[in-house]
């Protein structure tokens, strides 16, 4: 068999050579990294541990992912062996190893998360404020680590204002940093970080607070507003200020950042006028503001805004915005002023109360009495996305609602409900398939077809199951009448692709 498959096989004198195979090992060391490059940090921590040359190989990808945090759910992990000793202990034995090859050690690591607490100790708690004793020579070991950590491209500094203040040569070490892109402050202050000697090009910058609302004293509104001057911001493209968004009250219009593209804003906010003439051209903005803006407060014009996702709780209806925006994500609270901001919107793709961020079993959903004015706030959606919320067990409860949608220019509908345990039986998938045939012939349009079930336990307001989602392509029309096929997940999430990047014309 194998003589016939030679003889007629162009290829066949090769299979007659001696094949060396090659393993792992017989790579060079260069290509072998490469190849390592692309596995995760973890991975390569398990390889470093079968040989030697292994170690050897695999330690600058092991190295590349460092953590050096503390919480009290979530104990500080040094490199391969976490134990019950102290945080001290362990950052200290952290700094050791990378200082006893210095610098090639520090010089590997790529992406570093420090927690200021894990280099400290509580000496007193006064109200709700702890006071800590920092340890200097630790202080200084770790200085020397991150001042040769120079590849680093990506640094998270949680509650580190202590260190600064105790061991200046952080900050220095921070300045000299040429290839750091993503910067994260969370329950750090803005005023130590030293924004006019950074040699490094900013392309994110993130901001967090402990407090959802977060006050902004005048002192770090200064220190934001001369980071925000400096020449590191203007390569900038993200921005993430989700809890202490009245920092950029601070800004001015003599500030811009033209580069900016994607901007989170959360926490107080009592004016946006600034907003559009610090960042001309953000396309995505994401707000959780909790507003207390004047009756009076104009309404600002952004042209290059593209989405916008809204959270909306406890009164607020919306940014005071013009509009319009090509896409726009909205859900909490309803008033007529929530009516009256997404009718301004005018948005092409429209997600309404998905919950599609947020955990599945705290999904937010439209009231019956909410949905007609919804639907009479805009006339130029091509794709839908919104949740019903407790259907009856029966696709009529779906067609009614459907109808108020009929109106639109609809080319793809996403429509989540829940339905008791006790009747989902009723809503499977000939049933389904029944309501997306009927919505073809309801709204003429329609291309794309998807139902997000949830089988809830409506005693304990728990979802109990979430059922893989039903998604139908419209693939011809007898009539009104559209005949519907099933979608694989890849397939369909292609077609979502091209629905979401929706035009007005």
């Amino acid at each position: 068999m194998s003589s016939m498959c030679h003889s007629h096989s162009p290829i066949a004198p090769h299979l007659h050579m001696t094949h060396a195979y090659t393993t792992l090992f017989s790579l060079s060391d260069d290509i072998l990294g490469k190849v390592l490059s692309y596995t995760s940090s973890d991975d390569a921590k398990q390889l470093s541990r079968t040989c030697r040359k292994a170690y050897d190989i695999a330690l600058p990808r092991a190295l590349s992912e460092i953590s050096l945090r503390w919480d009290d759910d979530m104990p500080l992990h040094t490199i391969w062996h976490p134990d019950e000793r102290s945080s001290l202990q362990r950052v200290a034995e952290f700094c050791s190893f990378m200082l006893s090859d210095f610098p090639r050690r520090p010089l590997s690591i790529r992406d570093l998360t420090v927690n200021g607490h894990a280099f400290s100790v509580v000496i007193a708690i006064v109200g709700r404020t702890r006071q800590r004793r920092f340890f200097g020579g630790l202080l200084m070991q770790f200085a020397q680590v991150f001042g040769h950590a120079t590849g680093l491209e990506r640094l998270e500094l949680r509650n580190m204002d202590g260190m600064f203040v105790c061991q200046p040569h952080i900050s220095y070490a921070l300045a000299a940093m040429p290839r750091l892109e993503d910067l994260t402050l969370h329950s750090t202050s803005i005023r130590y970080i030293p924004w006019s000697g950074l040699v490094c090009n900013l392309r994110e910058l993130a901001i967090r607070h402990e407090d959802e609302d977060c006050d902004v004293d005048e002192i770090e509104g200064e220190a934001f507003r001369w980071a925000m001057s400096q020449g590191c911001i203007q390569s900038l493209r993200f921005l993430s200020i989700p809890e202490a968004g009245r920092l950029l009250e601070a800004l001015n219009s003599n500030i811009t950042c033209p580069t900016l593209r994607n901007l989170w804003v959360g926490g107080k906010i009592s004016s946006i006028e600034t907003w559009p003439l610090s960042f001309p051209n953000v396309a995505h903005l994401c707000t959780t503001c909790n507003l207390s803006l004047s009756p009076t407060h104009p309404l600002v014009q952004w042209p290059s805004l593209d989405t916008l996702i809204c959270r909306a709780y406890q009164g607020y209806s919306g940014l005071p915005l013009a509009g319009p925006v090509r896409r726009l994500t909205f859900f909490g609270d309803y008033t007529p002023d929530t009516f009256s901001f997404i009718a301004r919107m005018d948005p092409i793709v429209l997600a309404i109360d998905t919950g599609e961020d947020d955990d599945p079993s705290d999904h937010f959903y439209v009231k019956d009495e909410h949905l007609v004015s919804i639907m009479n706030s805009v006339s130029s959606v091509k794709f839908l996305r919104i949740n019903l919320g407790h259907t009856d067990g029966s696709i009529d409860w779906i067609i009614q609602r459907a109808r108020l949608m009929s109106k639109l220019p609809l080319l793809g509908l996403h429509i989540g409900f829940q339905v008791d345990y006790e009747l989902a039986a009723y809503l499977e998938e000939p049933q389904i398939l029944q309501a997306a045939s009927e919505l073809t012939s309801l709204i003429p349009t329609l291309t794309y077809i998807s139902f997000n079930q949830q089988i809830m336990n409506s005693e304990e307001s728990l979802v109990v199951d979430e059922v893989e989602p039903y998604r139908f392509l419209v693939t011809s029309r007898q009539g009104q009448t559209g005949h519907v096929e099933v979608l694989t997940l890849d397939d369909a999430e292609a077609v979502e692709d091209r629905l979401n990047a929706s035009t007005r014309t």
